[in-house]
């Protein structure tokens, strides 16, 4: 089966995807190709892979594109500018187009590295581009029949100085070229709503995927979400099924045992909770000015199955208008 730009499939429906990443583990790409078999059965419209930071990973990424296009599952690869040259940056990509066929890529700017001899946060990509309206620009030109995403802040991008500034350059990526926003989490439905009016009366016109981070732990719930908010029945989901702070190491045996045991207990209750929250979420966003759902599956599968099978999410998101 041929590739579908995203773009073209959006004009039709709504759509639901998943987000997987290049393992770092030697033996990680046949645990993900594991890990996406079941993603495939969950009738995924599209799976994106992500891509490490100043192209590393590029290797094991480059497989798993594969492995997902001889699946007949459109695929769509992230692909940054940090530390790239123009024409360096057209040889990586030209793999994924002309020898994976790939019609869709989700093109950024990326994290700013660190100076590895100060420690501090470079201010510059280092490469031919600083913005991700550059690299959309480029590549639009290079390769014009494929669709090209961007990545869009509905709490703003932790650099930006303003939503409307970072809007601005929102805007600036659909002038390149970008055909659909790809959304960074966003727990705050109401925030989310009132950026997309924002971004609609910016002249931003291109379709809305918002990215649904699952709330499986306090990692993801918390630290995953930081800058954005946290709204209050997460917070208080949150602080409800979380342990009791840890018996010092000098504190005996029995006390270490008892602890982990209503660790794991509290840990099992939120991931539980959490999945119907993350439902809850996604029955929201879908009565909102939306066109597609991508969870991040965080090579967990199995539980984001759990997610969509339990929400009935394939329907729902097929039936939402």
């Amino acid at each position: 089966m041929a590739q579908v730009k995203i773009s073209d499939i959006l004009k039709k429906k709504k759509t639901l995807s998943f987000e997987v990443f290049p393992p770092k583990e030697a033996d990680g790409v046949p645990k993900l190709q594991k890990e996406l078999d079941q993603l495939f059965k969950l009738s995924a419209d599209f799976i994106s892979c992500t891509y490490g930071a100043m192209g590393t990973n590029v290797g094991e990424s480059k497989a798993i594109c594969k492995y997902i296009v001889d699946h007949d599952i459109n695929c769509v690869t992230h692909f940054t500018v940090v530390g790239k040259k123009k024409e360096e940056l057209k040889d990586i990509f030209s793999y994924y187009v002309n020898e994976l066929k790939l019609v869709n890529a989700l093109t950024m700017r990326g994290d700013f590295q660190k100076d590895p001899a100060t420690g501090d946060v470079k201010t510059s990509t280092g490469g031919d581009f600083e913005h991700a309206n550059q690299l959309i620009e480029y590549f639009h030109k290079e390769f014009p029949k494929v669709g090209l995403a961007c990545a869009g802040y509905p709490e703003k991008h932790l650099l930006a100085p303003s939503i409307e500034d970072d809007i601005k350059w929102l805007k600036a990526k659909q002038d390149a070229g970008a055909e659909v926003v790809m959304c960074q989490t966003c727990h705050d439905v109401d925030a989310y709503e009132k950026w997309v009016a924002k971004c609609r009366k910016a002249g931003i016109k291109i379709p809305f995927v918002i990215g649904i981070m699952p709330i499986l732990n306090r990692r993801n719930a918390i630290d995953m979400t930081i800058p954005g908010c946290i709204p209050v029945e997460l917070s208080n989901l949150v602080g409800k099924y979380s342990p009791p702070p840890p018996p010092p190491k000098s504190a005996p045996q029995a006390d270490q045992d008892q602890w982990a045991a209503v660790s794991k207990k509290y840990d099992a209750e939120l991931e539980k909770y959490g999945m119907e929250y993350t439902i809850k979420e996604v029955e929201r966003y879908l009565k909102t000015d939306l066109q597609g759902v991508h969870f991040y599956a965080l090579n967990k599968a199995e539980k984001v199955a759990k997610i969509v099978h339990d929400g009935d999410l394939i329907n729902l998101v097929a039936k939402s208008k």
